[in-house]
């Protein structure tokens, strides 16, 4: 069976798959989606770099994904090599990100609908550190919304169970965007927790806790800075939220919610005593 292909290039994968679009483009790889010869959407995700650091990083990747098992975590089909270049092939997600929601808004979202994409995004997590992965890059960008349901994608930086990604290169050590950076150094479930934390914040207000456009200026505030409050940038916003997303972004992980869990269980618990449990589309 012969299939006619509009990527450039040609390799191992390059026969299986049939380009519609390319749908984003980063530092470190592009993403295509693609057809496979089953008829399904697939994320065809190529490298830009080739030598072996670009292969081992591409299937740690794809190790990190697939030890994930929630239906928010897109299913890994294989890894292989595309125009020489290492990529993966993983399920399509239907949705826009969470930064292109927020980007779009034309007013505030209701509060409740933030309070239950926080609540999907917690339940994701809670699988993903489950399985003994830490992503340590939760942002708005990796983050596909579909109503309220969420999708956690591009595990590039994910810390496995056996300590890989830690410390592959030593610019990883911190690894993470400034904006939704961790206070700490040390890699945990915690750093999730907190950068979750500060996609809600922006989600609900239109702004990051600490916005910047110098790196380490950044990282300077997530350390020292004190959060102000959402409902000083939101006047709607009930104190019961405020409580909520402070604690998610304190500064000692020891202050934070214990768990993406705990984390998931607070963020519904408080949509449910302001909506009386009716759910928000």
């Amino acid at each position: 069976m012969s299939v006619a292909c509009a990527l450039p290039g040609s390799d191992d994968l390059a026969p299986f798959y049939c380009a519609e679009r390319e749908t984003r483009s980063g530092s470190n790889a592009t993403v295509w989606r693609v057809m496979d010869l089953l008829g399904r959407k697939c994320a065809l995700k190529i490298a830009l770099g080739d030598d072996k650091r670009w292969h081992d990083g591409v299937l740690r990747e794809a190790k990190a994904q697939d030890m994930v098992r929630h239906r928010g975590v897109p299913r890994v089909f294989t890894v292989g090599t595309y125009d020489g270049k290492p990529a993966m092939v993983s399920e399509w997600v239907e949705g826009e990100t969470l930064k292109s929601a927020i980007q779009d808004r034309e007013i505030d979202f209701p509060i409740a609908y933030v309070l239950d994409v926080i609540a999907s995004a917690a339940s994701v997590l809670k699988a993903v550190h489950r399985a003994g992965v830490v992503h340590r890059d939760i942002k708005p960008a990796n983050l596909i919304v579909n109503g309220t349901d969420v999708s956690v994608i591009d595990f590039g930086l994910a810390l496995l169970p056996d300590g890989s990604g830690a410390s592959v290169e030593n610019e990883l050590k911190r690894a993470g965007t400034p904006l939704y950076l961790a206070p700490e150094v040390e890699p945990s479930p915690a750093v999730d927790v907190y950068s979750l934390g500060c996609c809600a914040y922006e989600l609900l207000t239109g702004r990051p806790p600490f916005p910047g456009e110098f790196a380490k200026a950044v990282i300077t505030r997530h350390e020292q800075e004190a959060v102000l409050p959402p409902s000083e940038l939101r006047r709607d916003v009930p104190p019961s939220v405020d409580r909520l997303l402070l604690k998610a972004l304190a500064k000692r992980p020891a202050d934070r919610y214990l768990n993406a869990a705990a984390f998931e269980h607070e963020a519904r618990w408080v949509r449910d005593f302001m909506t009386g449990g009716r759910r928000v589309s």
